[in-house]
């Protein structure tokens, strides 16, 4: 049988610094939240998405779970790496205005460089994941579609 999307039990699987957030999907948070408890999976926070939640206006409950979580390390970027982030952040931004789109785009290009997944719930991410699909190796994948790909997968003993 055939899978759209590959087994998150192997490899890793980035987050972005809104999962944790339990507004939103909190039941799908709270079942992937308990799986990797249970090391049914990687979860991986960037160190970009790990600066991100240190940030002081971070929910403290948000801050708890995600800092307890593996992590990259800073690492200086390949000249490929800062042109995909180049790439990645005109086509995040689309016609809106400059912004944060910079910090995004390095979250995915440093969650291609370490996982197959980057579990967000980001709606302009999102919306952009298929295109981002085409230039990097990595599934953008809301709460939801993340546990879709893992019950749809048989669990090997």
């Amino acid at each position: 049988m055939r899978y759209s999307l590959p087994n998150p039990r192997y490899g890793n699987n980035c987050i972005d610094a809104n999962l944790p957030d339990l507004s939103g999907e909190p039941e799908d948070v709270a079942e992937i939240i308990a799986l990797w408890d249970a090391r049914k999976f990687i979860l991986v926070v960037p160190s970009s998405v790990r600066r991100e939640l240190k940030h002081p206006n971070t929910p403290a409950y948000v801050k708890k779970i995600a800092l307890r979580m593996i992590y990259t390390l800073d690492v200086a970027l390949t000249e490929s790496e800062v042109q995909m982030i180049e790439r990645m952040k005109k086509i995040i931004q689309g016609n809106a205005g400059p912004g944060k789109h910079h910090q995004d785009a390095t979250h995915l290009v440093e969650a291609a460089k370490y996982g197959r997944y980057f579990i967000t719930k980001d709606a302009r991410l999102l919306a952009k994941a298929d295109i981002v699909r085409e230039m990097i190796p990595l599934h953008i994948v809301r709460p939801s579609k993340f546990l879709e790909a893992y019950h749809a997968h048989p669990e090997r003993e």
